[in-house]
């Protein structure tokens, strides 16, 4: 035992660090600082898992607001887009519209070039909505200016085409204002054909079609029953129809479609003011279904009831004197009187009808001045002239 102590005392000292190191303890009055960085580290580290964790467990929402929004972003410019194609397609076909007729053309000449412009639209590649929804408006307008033509293949072929377009974009459910746009012109579009299928003679297919255009305006107006364009659509509707039956002599069912017509028209040219063109106008729409109701009272022998509603007509032009400068309003106040004055010849009552044919040569002679290079006015005037003189012929013989 002392060969061992002595040989322990024989041991070199180990080196400082270590012997540091090995006698090492805790300070007893360090402890709480210890304890207060190990809860602090734990704080910091539970604080790094918690964000960890949401952030893991939030990128899937964050994600799908980030699409989310992107998505809108995206409907908005399609949106803002399509309401910039259709007003841009609006405002060309008025300025072509109008840089036509300042050329005077005859009407043919004057459809061509304007199918021109519609065709140099329908041609482009369309991807987007607005891009798609201005072609199909092109291909329509296209298809009524052959229906005007009588290229009845090409009218039926644009239709179809405008048709077909309008319903896929229907059926990709687009924003309420979108779709209210793609149903009102499909609406439009379904009359149009209509008229297609009345021009070859297919009557089944055309009220088909005049009926899937009322019911479609139909539950537009259901929903937002103060538009007065709807109105104005449905009033026309009715109208056009009411002209297609009186054509083929169905006349009870042509003057209940032209008595609605009218009663609508009457409602929207009471609000109708001088800043809306002649063409298409309430006032119009108004004239044209009086003057289609005054054929169906002539042809079931109510020449007086055509003499009454006829004499409104004038009075209403005489009230909205303001579109004189309209080529479209004089033209039509030339064709109301020459209409009342059949109507006064069809009642017996010649010298009213003669006072009436000789307004109308005058309302003729003025738009002939204003446009002696349109043929059509001339011819107009000649076939005026030639019923006045018959009338003259008859009351000189009598007497």
């Amino acid at each position: 035992m002392a060969d061992v102590e002595t040989h322990l005392e024989e041991l070199p000292e180990p080196p400082g660090w270590l012997h540091r190191w090995l006698a090492w303890r805790p300070d007893q009055r360090a402890r709480p600082q210890v304890e207060a960085r190990r809860q602090n580290a734990w704080r910091r580290w539970r604080v790094f898992l918690a964000v960890a964790g949401a952030a893991f467990f939030a990128a899937p929402l964050v994600r799908m607001l980030v699409q989310r929004q992107l998505l809108v972003d995206k409907l908005q410019r399609s949106k803002e887009e399509c309401r910039r194609a259709d007003d841009n397609l609006l405002l060309a076909m008025d300025t072509v519209g109008n840089r036509i007729d300042a050329l005077g053309l005859e009407s043919r000449l004057l459809a061509k070039e304007e199918l021109a412009f519609y065709k140099a639209i329908y041609d482009q590649a369309a991807e987007e909505p607005a891009e798609r929804f201005a072609v199909a408006m092109a291909r329509r307008m296209a298809g009524l200016l052959h229906l005007r033509l009588h290229e009845l293949d090409d009218a039926r072929f644009c239709f179809t085409l405008s048709i077909h377009m309008l319903e896929a974009l229907v059926a990709e459910r687009p924003d309420p204002e979108s779709i209210e746009r793609y149903r009102t012109n499909l609406a439009k579009l379904y009359a149009d054909y209509a008229a297609y299928d009345a021009a070859v003679g297919d009557i089944p297919a055309a009220e088909s079609q005049y009926d899937a255009a009322l019911t479609l305006i139909a539950k537009l107006l259901a929903q937002k029953p103060d538009r007065r364009d709807w109105q104005a659509d449905q009033a026309r509707y009715w109208q056009v129809r009411g002209a297609m039956f009186a054509r083929l002599a169905r006349w009870s069912e042509a003057e209940s479609d032209l008595d609605r017509a009218m009663e609508s028209q009457t409602q929207l040219t009471s609000a109708q003011n001088e800043s809306h063109d002649w063409p298409g106008s309430p006032a119009c729409e108004l004239i044209e279904t009086w003057s289609e109701l005054s054929k169906v009272y002539r042809r079931t022998h109510r020449s007086r009831e055509a003499v009454a509603i006829l004499t409104k007509a004038i009075g209403l032009f005489e009230q909205l004197a303001g579109y004189d400068g309209d080529i479209h309003y004089r033209e039509d106040f030339v064709d109301a009187w020459t209409n009342l004055a059949a109507a006064y010849a069809d009642d017996g009552q010649p010298k009213p009808s003669a006072d009436a044919y000789r307004k109308a040569l005058a309302a003729c002679d003025a738009i002939n001045a204003a446009y002696p290079e349109i043929a059509a006015f001339r011819e107009k005037h000649a076939q005026i002239a030639l019923r006045l003189g018959a009338i003259d012929a008859a009351s000189g013989k009598r007497e």
